[in-house]
C-alpha cells in the first residue's frame, strides 16, 4: 500500500532583518491511507508549521511534501484544515457557515449541497441549520467547523488542536466524537495536540517533535503499543546520545538567511528607485510642459522657478521667518492636542457616566467643520499666534480624545480582573494594564494627529496670520504671485513628511523598549 502524504528531509526557518528562528529540521514521514496520525510537542517545535507546510501555505527551503504523488501547493483543493479556533462567521447561519468553502470554489452543486445536508443531520446539526454561531455550545461550533472542512470532501484531513478552547468535559466529550466521526469517514488525518493523552486516544500513530540542541528530532511510537516510562526515557536518551551536541551546531548565518537579507534589500532598493523615479518624472514632466507651453507657467509655475524663488527667499531669508512660525504653532498645537487627548480620555475612562455624558458632544464637535469654526476663533479670541494654536487643536483634539477613549475601553478585561484579584483598584488598572497596552494606540494616534495639527494651523493662518506659511499662500494668491503659493504648498509637504518621519522613529525606539 502506497502512502497517502510523503514527507522527506523537510526544513524551514523564519527570517527577519534581525535573525533567523529554525521551525523544522530533517523532518521525514509517511501517512497510509486511513491512517489518523497525532503530532504532539512543546510550544515553539513546529507542529502548526508542519501543517502549514502540508497544507501548502508554507514551502519548505528543503525537501518535499507530497499528497497523492503530487507536490503540495498553495489554494490546494484536496487539503481540509481544521484551525484551532472554529472562526464561524456570526453574521451567516451555521448551514451558510457550512457552504462557505462550497461558495468560494464555485461549488454549490446540488450533489455537494445533498452531502451538506447528510452531514447535518448525520452530526446532529439539522436542528441549529438557521441558527447563529453565538447561539451553539462550544462543542457544537466546533462540530459545525469540522462539517465545513467535510463537505468539500478533502484527500486529507488536518486539525491544528482544535479542541483547545474548550473546557475539559466538553474537550473530551467533542474529541471523542470527532474521533469517530473522522474514524468513520475513512479519510487520513493529522491531529496537532499539546495533550499526549488526547493524542493516544484518538491516533493510531503519534510523532513526538523535539526541541533538542536548537534542532528538532521525531520520535514514532505506536498509540496502541505506547512504550512504558522507563523505556521511552531509554529511547529519548539514546536518541539525544546519538545527534552529538557537535552535529546539532548551527551556522551564524545560514545561506537561507543571507538569501532573504539579499531580497529583503534587493526589495527595498526597487522602492526606493521607483519613488524617486516617479519624483523625477513628474519634476521633469511639469517642467517640460511648462517650457513648451502646455501649461500656462503663470499659473502653475515650475520647478525652475519654484527653486528660484526659494533661493531668493533664503537669501533675504525672508522665508525662515515663515517657516519657523508654522513649525512652532504646529508643534504648540500637537503637544497640547496629545496631553489634553489623552489627559481627557483618562478622565472618560475612570468616570463612565462623564463619558456617557460627554461622548455625544465630542461627537458633534468633531464633526464641525473646522475651516467655519476658525472665524469664530478669530472674533473671541483675536488675531494672534495663541488662536491659530487654537486652530491647530480644533482639528485633531476632538477626533483624538474619541479614538484613545475607545481603545482604553478595549484593554484586555482578564488583564484587568488580574489586578483585581492582586487587591488593586482603579488606579493600579489604568497605571499598569490601561496606559501600558495603549501605547501603540497613542503613537498610532499621534502620528496622525500631527498632521491634522499643521492643516489646522494653516486655517488659522489663513484667516488671522501676518507670518507663516500659511499666509504667504494667502497672500500670494491675492497678489498673484502663485509660485509663492506652490512654494510654500511644497515646503508644507516636506514638513508634514519630516515630523511624520520624526514620530515613527520615536515609535520605533518605543516598541524597541
Amino acid at each position: 500500500m502506497n502512502p497517502v502524504l510523503k514527507v522527506r528531509d523537510v526544513c524551514l526557518s523564519y527570517h527577519t532583518l534581525s535573525g533567523e528562528t529554525p521551525a523544522l529540521s530533517h523532518i521525514s514521514f509517511d501517512l497510509m491511507p486511513g491512517e489518523f496520525l497525532s503530532i504532539v510537542g512543546p510550544s515553539g517545535c513546529g507542529k502548526s508549521t508542519l501543517l502549514n507546510l502540508i497544507a501548502g501555505l508554507l514551502t519548505p527551503e528543503h525537501g518535499s511534501i507530497t499528497l497523492g504523488g503530487r507536490p503540495v501547493s498553495s489554494g490546494s483543493t484536496t487539503v481540509g484544515y481544521m484551525l484551532q479556533k472554529d472562526h464561524l462567521l456570526e453574521w451567516r447561519s451555521i448551514y451558510k457557515n457550512i457552504l462557505l468553502g462550497l461558495e468560494i470554489r464555485k461549488e454549490l452543486t446540488p450533489e455537494k449541497l445533498a452531502h451538506a445536508e447528510a452531514l447535518l443531520q448525520t452530526y446532529g446539526l439539522d436542528r441549529f441549520r438557521d441558527a447563529r454561531p453565538s447561539q451553539l455550545s462550544g462543542g457544537m461550533r466546533q462540530r459545525a467547523a469540522l462539517i465545513r472542512t467535510l463537505v468539500l470532501e478533502p484527500e486529507l484531513l488536518l486539525l491544528d488542536e482544535p479542541f483547545s478552547a474548550l473546557d475539559y468535559q466538553t474537550r473530551l466529550n467533542v474529541s471523542d466524537d470527532i474521533g469517530k466521526i473522522l474514524k468513520s469517514s475513512g479519510k487520513p488525518a493529522i491531529l496537532v495536540t499539546h495533550d499526549i493523552s488526547e493524542a493516544i486516544s484518538m491516533a493510531d500513530r503519534v510523532l513526538i517533535l523535539l526541541l533538542y540542541e536548537r534542532s528538532l528530532i521525531s520520535i514514532w511510537i505506536s498509540a496502541t503499543a505506547l512504550p512504558s516510562p522507563p523505556e521511552m526515557l531509554r529511547i529519548l536518551r539514546n536518541i539525544l546520545t546519538s545527534y552529538g551536541r557537535s552535529s546539532m551546531k548551527m551556522p551564524e548565518i545560514s545561506r537561507q538567511q543571507k538569501q532573504y537579507l539579499a531580497r529583503q534589500k534587493k526589495e527595498k532598493n526597487i522602492i526606493l528607485a521607483a519613488r524617486t523615479l516617479l519624483f523625477v518624472l513628474f519634476m521633469g514632466l511639469w517642467e517640460i510642459s511648462s517650457d513648451l507651453g502646455w501649461i500656462d507657467s503663470f499659473i502653475f509655475s515650475s520647478p525652475s522657478l519654484i527653486a528660484e524663488t526659494f533661493l531668493s527667499m533664503c537669501r533675504d531669508q525672508s522665508l525662515f521667518a515663515h517657516i519657523a512660525v508654522t513649525l512652532a504653532e504646529t508643534l504648540v498645537s500637537f503637544f497640547f492636542v496629545v496631553i489634553l487627548g489623552v489627559g481627557t480620555a483618562v478622565l472618560l475612562w475612570c468616570s463612565r457616566r462623564i463619558a456617557r455624558i460627554l461622548e455625544p458632544c465630542l461627537v458633534v464637535l468633531n464633526s464641525l467643520p473646522k475651516s467655519a469654526l476658525a472665524p469664530l476663533l478669530i472674533v473671541w479670541l483675536g488675531a494672534n499666534e495663541r488662536t491659530i494654536v487654537v486652530a491647530g487643536m480644533s482639528v485633531a483634539i476632538f477626533g483624538s480624545v474619541i479614538n484613545l477613549y475607545s481603545g482604553f475601553c478595549q484593554a484586555d478585561p482578564e488583564k484587568l480582573k488580574l489586578i483585581e484579584t492582586l487587591g488593586g483598584h482603579k488606579k493600579e488598572k489604568l497605571l499598569k494594564i490601561v496606559l501600558p497596552s495603549s501605547v501603540p494606540l497613542i503613537l498610532s494616534v499621534m502620528k496622525v494627529n500631527i498632521g491634522l495639527c499643521l492643516v489646522g494651523v494653516i486655517i488659522g493662518e489663513f484667516i488671522g496670520a501676518r507670518k507663516g506659511l500659511g499666509y504667504l499662500i494667502i497672500y500670494g494668491s491675492q497678489t498673484f504671485r502663485l509660485t509663492w503659493v506652490l512654494m510654500s504648498i511644497v515646503i508644507l509637504c516636506i514638513i508634514a513628511m519630516l515630523l511624520y518621519f520624526a514620530l515613527y522613529l520615536i515609535e520605533k525606539q518605543v516598541r524597541k523598549h
